[in-house]
């Protein structure tokens, strides 16, 4: 089969239903997973009509890796796509990759987006609790219908939603006094109160953006079952149960944005994303040293690399491009630069999105950018937390091909996508996908009628199911 024919699922085998395929296409590199999941244990009742509410994803599940691939990016810049023809070749290419190493077409996907074509808008949706006073998935579905209600706007196309908290109003009988409390949204349901007040925060995606993703897809022979807003996707991946009760900062450092999470005791305070990341510090290398961006990229690589191994006595680095010999301190100068004032703008972006100085307890660095050694150092300096951990999802990996060290944190947000799909996609009816089935069966019936009336000239009439089988019946 050829690669094309790979790549639009002509041939052998169509994609497994349980397969999940995920595209985290980056300013820098683009990344793909083939994984299935596998449920370890039953989530309960109480689990499943509250998992789309709660930062931390349901424990009992993980996912088999059965293929994955990456590539460098060509045609985006700081998440907004350049030059499409570029990104369609790099897209197919890893895509090629996967269907190679599955032996089987790919054509389903779901696709990661971020950077500056998103905007956020912070909103809240409230339910009365009626005469039952505690809240039940009834109450779940019916906010959850009116968050996903929200229309698009002429610029703008929704994308999803992120649940910052909930706020439970009671009423003391006794004094007839009102108060609210925070809860956990995750554990929400069973609580007692008059109301139920959802603050969140709706994401939002340029439309002109949406309309290339698109056209994109269409080029590239893909059915896109989703877009994922890759902030989210990171978010699935680390927030793990025992930061319940923490301040946690994720930083997401890319190619050409670094985005950045603030939770407080499992609420989101506030969301960002930087438009500066990876290839800006390769440029600066490109340009203090006079040399093309390839070499400053290998040579950033080298030093980095370095770094990271203790036993490596690397003082001296060198490229075609370079007369002489470049001391390591030299390279280390013009990086740290970019990379301290990433930290800067990290610290006054949360300051500014939350109301007040971030103190973290624990702050998560993943991305190919987190690699950059002095980068942690320089967060431990500014935020001054107890713990910083370079995340790279392993935790939700079970089995299959193995994804190791260094390539592990440049995957982090594929295998969130993973899990986000699963969890909200797979587990969770959505209500645009309850309106899309109401529309589906409101066509197939009047199809239904107007088949009828046409064949009601002959001896045979054609009847459309609801499951949109057509049957033959002689009247």
């Amino acid at each position: 089969m050829t690669q094309e024919g790979l790549l639009q699922g002509r041939g052998e085998v169509e994609p497994e239903n349980e397969m999940i395929v995920v595209i985290d296409v980056g300013t820098s590199k683009t990344s793909a997973i083939a994984g299935t999941p596998v449920v370890e244990e039953t989530l309960t009742q109480k689990e499943e009509g509250a998992e789309w509410l709660s930062v931390f994803a349901p424990v009992g599940v993980k996912f088999k890796v059965n293929a994955y691939a990456i590539e460098h990016t060509v045609g985006m810049s700081e998440g907004r796509i350049s030059n499409i023809y570029f990104l369609r070749e790099s897209v197919k290419s890893v895509l090629n990759r996967l269907a190679q190493k599955l032996h089987k077409g790919l054509r389903h996907v779901y696709v990661s987006v971020s950077g500056s074509v998103v905007q956020f808008k912070n909103e809240a949706v409230e339910i009365q609790l009626e005469d039952k006073k505690f809240v039940d998935n009834n109450h779940l579905d019916e906010l959850r219908k009116r968050i996903l209600r929200s229309a698009d706007s002429d610029n703008y196309v929704y994308l999803t939603y992120m649940i910052r908290r909930a706020l439970i109003r009671r009423r003391e009988y006794s004094t007839s006094r009102v108060s609210e409390e925070v809860c956990q949204p995750g554990k929400i349901v069973g609580e007692v109160g008059e109301s139920l007040r959802l603050e969140y925060i709706k994401v939002l995606l340029h439309r002109e953006a949406y309309n290339l993703f698109r056209v994109l897809a269409d080029r590239c022979g893909l059915t896109v079952d989703g877009l994922v807003f890759q902030p989210a996707a990171t978010a699935a991946a680390l927030m793990k149960p025992e930061y319940e009760n923490l301040d946690v900062m994720l930083v997401d450092v890319g190619g050409g944005t670094t985005d950045v999470l603030y939770f407080s005791k499992g609420e989101l305070m506030g969301i960002d994303v930087i438009r500066m990341g990876g290839m800006d510090v390769t440029k600066d290398l490109a340009t203090m040293l006079k040399i093309p961006f390839a070499e400053a990229e290998r040579l950033k690589i080298e030093v980095s690399e370095s770094m990271q191994d203790k036993q490596s006595k690397l003082t001296r680095v060198s490229t075609p491009s370079l007369k002489k010999p470049l001391s390591v301190q030299t390279v280390r100068e013009i990086v740290d630069a970019r990379y301290e004032e990433i930290t800067e703008l990290i610290f006054n972006r949360i300051k500014l999105r939350t109301g007040k100085q971030p103190t973290p307890d624990t702050i998560i660095i993943t991305g190919g950018g987190a690699l950059w050694a002095p980068f942690s150092e320089m967060l431990k300096y500014r935020f001054k937390p107890e713990h910083i951990v370079l995340g790279g999802a392993d935790s939700w990996l079970a089995g299959g091909e193995k994804i190791d060290y260094p390539l592990l944190p440049q995957f982090t947000t594929a295998i969130g996508m993973l899990v986000r799909v699963f969890v909200y996609d797979r587990l969770v009816k959505t209500y645009s996908q309850y309106v899309s089935q109401q529309v589906d069966r409101g066509l197939r019936n009047l199809l239904t009628y107007f088949l009828q009336t046409v064949s009601s000239l002959f001896r045979k009439t054609t009847l459309v199911t609801d499951e949109g089988k057509v049957e033959d019946q002689t009247l």
